[in-house]
């Protein structure tokens, strides 16, 4: 009987997740899309932006998403964990990753760079933009809110499955590892 539930229980997520990676792609690898922006090229490792203050898990994902690109390119994405709610300048470009209500995503609302309005009360879900300089110094970002904490990571873990990185592969130390 435990097994079955055990199965039961594995099926509604596998359902729930499935649901979430429905969106579009948002990453290609053919540089000649106008209006693209490079997140990895040679000699250019991704940065990648998350607050302090936004939540763990969120955290977490980002660190993910870092290291999913050495997996994919050899090199890993910058993590830069701030606090504040200023984007760092000096970069061409970044990855900006939180939740509705983080002060990052809160700058980028009030300063009218990203609207949230579709994805605002809902659960579970996440939008990703391109943005053309939200910041001083940062000519574009590729900005992934979550409504919620896990619309955030399913936002940032679908990036990585666009990049070619399985977000089902977990090591036995409960870490997701390797490419599928």
């Amino acid at each position: 009987m435990k097994l079955f539930s055990n199965l039961v229980a594995l099926a509604f997520c596998a359902i729930e997740l499935v649901s979430a990676y429905g969106g579009k792609p948002v990453c290609g690898f053919n540089n000649t899309v106008h209006g693209s922006m490079p997140l990895t090229a040679p000699g250019l490792n991704p940065t990648i932006v998350v607050s302090q203050s936004d939540l763990w898990g969120v955290q977490r994902a980002a660190q993910d998403l870092s290291i999913d690109f050495g997996r994919v390119t050899g090199h890993n994405g910058t993590l830069l964990n701030i606090s504040g709610s200023s984007l760092p300048g000096g970069h061409p470009s970044l990855i900006v990753v939180g939740t509705v209500g983080s002060p990052l995503i809160n700058s980028l609302v009030a300063s009218n760079k990203i609207n949230i309005s579709a994805i605002t009360g809902q659960w579970e879900s996440f939008m990703t933009q391109l943005v053309s300089n939200p910041a001083p110094g940062v000519q574009q970002a590729l900005v992934i809110v979550g409504a919620d904490k896990r619309g955030a990571i399913y936002g940032i873990y679908d990036l990585s499955r666009q990049i070619g990185v399985s977000p089902w592969y977990v090591s036995n130390a409960g870490r997701r590892e390797g490419l599928c």
